[in-house]
Parts: C-alpha cells; sequence; structure tokens
C-alpha cells in the first residue's frame, strides 16, 4: 500500500513539475493561438496497433485531464489502475519487482505547443 501511494505520488508529481516550469516570459516568443484537437477517449489511448474491439474490453478505466501552460494547451490521458478488491503490492505485482504505475498504454502528454524554449547555443 505503501508503494502504491509512493508511485501515484511520483507520477502526480512529475506530471506537475513538467506542466509547472515555465520560463522566462522576455525570452519566449508569443505563442500562436492554437486549440488541443478533439481526442475522443479512445483516441487519446489507442496505439495503432489496438483494435476498437481491444480497447472496449478493458477492464481499467481511463482518464483524461485538460491542461493549460503558458505556451498553449493539452490533454494528460492516464490509465487509471483499479484494484477490485484485488491485493496489488505482495499478490498481482511480487515484492522486489517492477510495477508501472497506470493500467494498459503508458501515460501520454499531447500539447499543442512547445513546451520549454531553448535559447541558440544553450
Amino acid at each position: 500500500m505503501r508503494h502504491q501511494r509512493f508511485a501515484g505520488s511520483l507520477l502526480i508529481g512529475v506530471s506537475v513539475g513538467l506542466l509547472a516550469c515555465g520560463g522566462n516570459a522576455e525570452t519566449q516568443a508569443a505563442p500562436e493561438e492554437m486549440q488541443v484537437a478533439d481526442l475522443t477517449m479512445d483516441e487519446c489511448w489507442l496505439r495503432p496497433e489496438t483494435s476498437q474491439e481491444d480497447a472496449r474490453a478493458r477492464v481499467s478505466p481511463r482518464s483524461v485531464t485538460p491542461v493549460t501552460f503558458e505556451n498553449g494547451q493539452g490533454v494528460l490521458c492516464y490509465g487509471a489502475p483499479s484494484a477490485r478488491g484485488r491485493e496489488v503490492m505482495g499478490e498481482l505485482v511480487p515484492f522486489g519487482s517492477a510495477w508501472r504505475v497506470g493500467a494498459d498504454e503508458a501515460t501520454a502528454l499531447h500539447l499543442t505547443g512547445p513546451r520549454f524554449h531553448w535559447r541558440r547555443g544553450s
């Protein structure tokens, strides 16, 4: 249980950190007017080789969270793991083995503009 909380906190912390790290506004070009692509839940989640039938058969819930940052907008797509009465750490995931936060496909962050601006020569 402690490992689950740590892993979940780590994922949230990294996501918030990436979105919150803003650069110096004076060195950044003004963002163009952009809109987030209208992604359906399935489009946000599907790898090219995943069929719609396979996507509908998933038991873990999927979540999409809209994000806004100084250079545009985006969506964070992630699989919300669901224990459904099972003991995850120690049973489903043996102690000492790697456990990936999320379910099904890996977390994806879709952005409409560049997140970081790099100065020439840096």
